[in-house]
């Protein structure tokens, strides 16, 4: 019997909703929640200042479908569109979003990155040159 109270309650609120068109202000409420929640991708898409983080990475030739580099704790990363072919060895300091923002990819193996920027590191530690995206 509470059930069916419950269910004959929530009907009649149901009807007095659409019926004073409360149901029609929560429909533009949540289409208005949904254009906000898309800026806030579109934001977080910019990569405002301070939420950048860049890894030292060395090449490796473990990669099978991307390029992948080890960072200096050891984790393995790829990279799905590297700008360039580096030899196992090269350093690269690699730019990404931070945090890290997973995604689905190809690349099969260790963390993939979305990079922003990456510079070829020289054995002196100067940057030979960079890319960004």
């Amino acid at each position: 019997m509470f059930k069916r109270m419950t269910i004959v309650t929530a009907l009649t609120l149901l009807t007095s909703c659409t019926a004073s068109g409360a149901l029609e202000n929560t429909a533009e409420e949540t289409t208005q929640m949904s254009h906000e929640q898309a800026s806030d991708k579109q934001n977080q898409d910019t990569y405002p200042a301070g939420s950048t983080l860049t890894i030292n990475t060395v090449m490796t030739s473990e990669g099978v479908e991307c390029p992948a580099v080890r960072g200096a704790d050891g984790t393995l990363y790829t990279i799905p569109s590297m700008p360039q072919t580096f030899e196992a060895g090269a350093k690269l300091n690699i730019m990404i979003a931070n945090p890290i923002i997973p995604f689905a990819s190809f690349c099969q193996q260790g963390q993939t990155l979305d990079w922003l920027r990456i510079d070829w590191i020289s054995a002196k530690g100067d940057i030979l040159q960079s890319w960004e995206k």
